[in-house]
């Protein structure tokens, strides 16, 4: 054949083994050490066996991982109905996956982790080590493409013949076939490109080099009509080896993306082996697009023997937390998973490929980034639970697979932790995302299982791999807060919080970092706010204003000592009530307190009076409307007595703190709202001062809260009777009637 790479129609992977040649051997090429090996026909049907039992051996484990990827995406909407068929589906689709990588670990169990580089091994080289050989079939008639192949090297038997290609210089070996490459970035977000270089295979001197190999073929014997297709195969393989990858699924994964040099070392064949490149049809990540992504959530790049890949830990259903409530049961905190983009390379990146299970180490050693390995623990289906009040325990990773034994933790990782509330009907939202070196700024946090903190203006959590991960992990992991999840985690707080009755959690977060979720909210409404989206941009800007906790109390002193701040944080919460939905007690409970400080500047204050002659509320008797309408307003998102307790017990001005009982406290807030109320009016005064008992007697008990449900509000019309608002007779004959009901009650 005449055709070049330039000129021909090529398929990376083409299908079929190769065809018999006209002479008397099969020759194959072996990239890593340059070499063409003769395989006798008579002894080429059992090399062929093995070649294929490794590729289907492959192809099941592959085949297996996607499949219980499919399985779990189903797994997530049958258990909204039925969770035991749910684990059902995940616990078959995991067996099938521990029983393809025990299958594919029997036949990998011989190759040894230290191997001789730039060597094609044979079963007469024992000293070198055993080793998987990557193959290029060369001897293939009309061939479109090329096709990779991969044998034990114990299995290529000694006596065939080779010949190893030397360059016009003389010297031998893969990397004396490669150049040097200059290219152009793919533009950044800011249009910006960079020129770099790279080593890249050089096929034209291949072929050079097996011309000049063929005279000494022939004088062995062994001149078969190879030239015809080998420009083809070589060529074809080389476009494919120096295709650099374009996309990353990350941004923290630019760096990896950056295109290296080809690799021809043996753990770079063991790579490419692993990611499929032997495989056929649906298996191979280039059969339908080279270096493109694979289902969506996957990139491999040949020649660099790299992978990047996106996955769910421990599985697309997460891991539950628990924490024990007043009761001693064990509340739902929520399910949490990782959300894993790694790159991954060398026998690092195969090990995760070939193992079932992965092990995460988040120790000191990967301070700067983390890493993972496979590891031979069985993959656990299912949706996992973790108490994170005890000590979760390092996994034991099991016993490792001969070649992989003593390999350090690698890869390149980036990602995110997900959340999923436990009330009904709610998916996982993005609630932190993995920063490497979190674990050497939490100090005596750091061996916790789960630790909460305020630093540098940013909420970090440092937990227990194990608790997230699944499938054996230890150390610990790191994450941070990022302003677009904040609004998330302070409703993961809130959620938290209510499940395990308002218990503070002192020992997952410590008293400085619970304070500070109590005295962002109140600053960013003491700005001034329209809506709950202003309120969540408002506190993007305190954390960046304000990063420690002494710089916190500083601006919440300053707020709370402004008269005209108290009067902004009273228009924010009567602008949207709902802004405090995802608050604490202590918020509110200071909040509340700010509130009733006035003076006889505050009783004047037109500002704090309601005017709107459009409402019935404005006309009716009563000082300082809107400041008591706040207060309700503030009321709003309270879930239970003991939530209303907990909110008077916190009746401060210095934000988090105590101040006495929670009945001491509420005769305060009633004392406030009476001011200037006449009781003999009835509904035509405002009487706020007997409404407060009557919400906090038609609150729920904390028993009575099912974990599933969502938070609730105060109902709108019992809302609309405590701020007197209602404007008719009907209404007036109403908020009578529920005047009475408050009698009867007390």
């Amino acid at each position: 054949m005449s055709d070049t790479p330039a000129n021909s129609q090529t398929s990376a992977v083409p299908k079929g083994i190769p065809a018999k040649s006209s002479g008397e051997v099969e020759v194959y090429f072996h990239p890593g050490s340059a070499t063409l090996l003769c395989v006798p026909a008579a002894e080429h049907e059992a090399f062929l066996s093995e070649q294929n039992l490794l590729t289907r051996s492959m192809e099941a484990v592959i085949k297996a991982k996607q499949e219980y990827e499919l399985d779990a995406d189903r797994a997530i909407e049958i258990r909204k109905t039925n969770i035991a068929q749910a684990n059902t589906l995940l616990e078959s689709a995991a067996e099938k996956v521990n029983h393809a990588s025990e299958k594919l670990r029997d036949l990998l169990k011989t190759l040894t982790p230290d191997v001789e580089e730039g060597k094609l091994l044979s079963s007469g080289m024992s000293s070198a080590g055993i080793g998987l050989m990557e193959l290029i079939p060369a001897s293939k008639k009309g061939v479109m493409g090329f096709k990779k192949t991969y044998v034990r090297s114990d299995r290529i038997s000694h006596h065939w013949r080779t010949y190893q290609l030397k360059d016009s210089e003389k010297k031998s070996g893969g990397k004396s076939f490669v150049k040097k490459e200059t290219y152009t970035t793919e533009p950044d977000e800011h249009g910006r490109t960079e020129e770099r270089t790279r080593l890249v295979v050089d096929h034209e001197k291949i072929v050079k080099a097996i011309k000049d190999t063929r005279p000494k073929m022939k004088l062995a014997g062994d001149d078969i009509k190879l030239m015809d297709d080998v420009n083809i195969i070589i060529g074809s393989w080389s476009k494919a080896m120096n295709t650099r990858l374009k996309k990353y699924l990350e941004p923290e994964n630019e760096k990896f993306a950056q295109s290296g040099d080809v690799d021809f070392s043996v753990a770079a064949q063991l790579m490419r082996f692993s990611a499929g490149a032997g495989c056929n049809g649906e298996y191979n990540p280039l059969n339908k697009q080279l270096n493109g992504k694979v289902k969506g959530n996957a990139s491999f790049v040949l020649g660099e023997a790299k992978c990047e890949r996106k996955s769910h830990f421990p599985n697309k259903n997460g891991s539950t937390f628990l924490y024990p409530d007043r009761q001693g049961k064990e509340a739902s905190l929520g399910a949490f998973k990782f959300v894993l983009t790694y790159g991954l390379t060398g026998s690092v990146g195969a090990s995760v490929a070939v193992e079932a299970g992965v092990t995460a180490d988040w120790g000191s050693k990967t301070a700067e980034g983390y890493g993972i390995r496979g590891a031979s623990t069985r993959l656990r289906p299912g949706q996992n639970q973790h108490d994170i009040s005890r000590s979760a325990v390092d996994a034991d990773a099991g016993a490792d697979l001969g070649v992989f034994a003593g390999l350090e933790i690698g890869g390149n990782i980036a990602g995110s932790v997900e959340w999923k509330s436990p009330e009904e009907g709610k998916d996982f939202v993005k609630f932190a995302v993995i920063k490497p070196g979190v674990s050497l700024q939490l100090g005596a946090g750091a061996s916790a299982t789960f630790h909460l903190t305020y630093v540098q203006g940013k909420f970090r959590i440092l937990c227990k791999a194990a608790l997230c991960w699944g499938g054996g992990a230890k150390g610990q992991v790191g994450l941070e807060i990022n302003v677009a999840e904040l609004k998330t985690f302070f409703e993961c707080f809130t959620i938290m919080l209510r499940n395990v009755d308002y218990q503070k959690m002192e020992k997952q977060i410590p008293s400085d970092s619970y304070k500070s979720i109590v005295m962002i909210p109140i600053i960013a409404l003491s700005a001034g706010v329209q809506s709950t989206q202003d309120l969540y941009n408002e506190i993007g800007s305190v954390v960046n204003k304000f990063p420690s906790m002494i710089d916190l109390s500083e601006a919440l002193g300053e707020a709370i000592s402004s008269a005209e701040r108290r009067r902004l944080l009273m228009e924010s919460i009567n602008n949207d009530p709902d802004s405090l939905k995802y608050s604490t007690p202590e918020t509110k409970g200071s909040i509340i307190a700010l509130l009733i400080d006035n003076n006889f500047v505050d009783r004047i204050d037109p500002r704090n009076d309601n005017w709107n002659l459009t409402e019935w509320n404005a006309y009716k008797i009563g000082v300082m409307k809107l400041r008591k309408q706040a207060v309700f307003n503030a009321l709003k998102w309270v879930q239970s007595k003991k939530d209303y307790e907990n909110v008077m017990q916190h009746l401060s001005t210095n934000a988090g703190d105590k101040s006495g009982s929670w009945q001491v406290n509420q005769d305060k807030v009633i004392k406030f709202l009476g001011e200037g109320e006449q009781a003999w009016l009835g509904n035509w005064s405002t009487q706020y001062a007997e409404k407060i008992t009557l919400l906090y007697q038609r609150l729920p008990d904390s028993s009575d809260i099912d974990p599933a449900s969502p938070l609730k509000s105060i109902p709108q019309s019992y809302m609309d009777d405590y701020l007197a608002l209602l404007n008719n007779q009907t209404n007036m004959q109403f908020a009578y009637l529920q005047s009475n009901e408050k009698e009867s009650i007390a």
